[in-house]
């Protein structure tokens, strides 16, 4: 019995002791087109020399279980393109995606034929028989895979796949599939074939590969951005390429203006690196560092430093060319503290001798209090209003927006940033500092 959906032919071979070998699957195609479509297709594999590789696009079926001493058999999963939307072309079951297919086959064959592939190119087109649910399906290796890292020995395709049964939700990935070797292209088994070749014309011929070009652009379209060396790794059997991850590094540093005379210069990595987290558009400045006794008082962290500079800095944020309010400005609470919360995460990180030291002036209660630009490194403990782990305590909630109460960063150690740190950049450390390669500029006197 022979069966055509759509462009395919499908030959089944009833076993013996029943009359037909099972239930038939509703095409979405009328009668009069299943019968058209059948005499085209014969057509085509019959009368046309030029056209008799169409019989690769044959499939037959037949009840019962491989056997024998040449039967193989091993891992197996699926893969490909097939269906554009359920019944659309009047072939697929199932819509099924691949993101790893590149919309070719290594044999040139269309991928709405079924198939199968196996690691060597040796067999490309060669014909096989492989044990799906019980049922022999003769068909072609169409590609080649699939890859040696994943242990598996042979590859469904998704036409294939979808003819025996499954949907891409229920197929039994690394379950164990038998299959035998045929022979090449031109000796494929002679199967019984209709003799009737009437109502074949030119037209109704192209007005079929009309439609198989439609199909095949489909494809192309669906998988389109496929570099040409990643499709050349997958047919030598190579992993997939492991997507580059962008990473502090890659990203440059949103400062601008002069490094202010004795700025720290662990405050001022820190910073750097916090900066490149920022929006874009979005700028850091820095307005001052080491200050004198009658600008600031005695007690400011801007008169103290230790061997390599001041203890403290203030800074602006701007918004594309737009100060931002850095003094009691409840309306821009927020935006410093997330700033000086990468700040903190990254000084943890990148200098573990200054762990536990660091405050910021948005918790500040007395001398100017909500002092969004300032940045210590003073003992973490002494802010008044909040602290890190916690954030903005409820007693002072005009500090910032009524959201904003409690928003801290929880342990250091368990904050995480947008962007993750490149190894190479946790080697920082004193020695750097005292090396002068901190920061990228040399600090100037104004």
């Amino acid at each position: 019995m022979h069966r055509t959906d759509g462009n395919l032919k499908i030959v089944i071979c009833p076993s013996r002791t029943s009359h037909i070998f099972g239930p038939q699957k509703k095409s979405g195609l009328s009668t009069s087109n299943t019968l058209l479509l059948t005499t085209l297709a014969t057509g085509v594999c019959l009368c046309s020399p030029a056209a008799i590789s169409a019989i690769h696009r044959e499939v037959f079926v037949m009840p019962g279980k491989l056997t024998g001493d040449d039967v193989r058999a091993g891992k197996t999963s699926w893969f490909g393109q097939y269906g554009y939307g359920k019944y659309r072309d009047g072939m697929n079951n199932h819509v099924w995606r691949d993101r790893g297919d590149n919309g070719q086959t290594a044999s040139g064959m269309p991928q709405t034929t079924p198939g199968i592939a196996l690691p060597t190119r040796k067999h490309l087109k060669h014909w096989f028989e492989v044990e799906l649910k019980g049922k022999k399906y003769t068909v072609q290796q169409t590609d080649v895979g699939p890859a040696k890292w994943t242990g598996r020995k042979i590859d469904i395709n998704a036409p294939l796949a979808d003819m025996a049964g499954w949907t891409p939700k229920n197929f039994p990935t690394d379950s164990v599939v038998k299959y035998r070797y045929l022979g090449p292209p031109g000796k494929m088994p002679q199967q019984d074939l209709p003799a009737n070749v009437a109502g074949v014309t030119a037209p109704k011929l192209a007005l079929l590969e009309k439609q198989k070009q439609s199909v095949d652009l489909a494809e192309k379209a669906v998988t389109a951005g496929m570099g040409k060396q990643h499709i050349d790794d997958m047919n030598l059997g190579l992993p997939p390429p492991v997507p580059k991850v962008k990473t502090l590094k890659d990203i440059p540093a949103k400062i601008v203006g002069k490094i202010p005379y004795g700025m720290h210069p662990v405050i001022l990595k820190s910073m750097t690196e916090a900066s490149k987290l920022l929006p874009d558009g979005w700028n850091v400045r820095f307005d001052n560092a080491k200050r004198n006794h009658s600008s600031v008082g005695s007690r400011s962290y801007h008169i103290k430093e230790d061997q390599y500079g001041a203890l403290a800095v203030d800074i602006q944020l701007i918004n594309n060319g737009k100060k931002l309010p850095m003094l009691q400005s409840p309306k821009h609470f927020a935006v410093y503290r997330d700033f000086m919360h990468y700040t903190k995460k990254l000084q943890y990180e990148l200098f573990p001798d200054y762990r536990g030291r660091g405050r910021w002036g948005g918790y500040f209660t007395s001398g100017v209090s909500q002092d969004l630009m300032h940045y210590d490194l003073g003992p973490e403990r002494g802010t008044q209003a909040g602290n890190w782990e916690k954030g903005l305590k409820s007693g002072y909630r005009h500090f910032g927006l009524p959201g904003d109460v409690g928003k801290g960063m929880g342990t250091l150690a368990g904050f995480s940033l947008p962007m993750p740190i490149p190894p190479e950049m946790r080697t920082a450390s004193i020695d750097f500092v005292r090396e002068g390669r901190m920061g990228g500029r040399r600090h100037s006197r104004r």
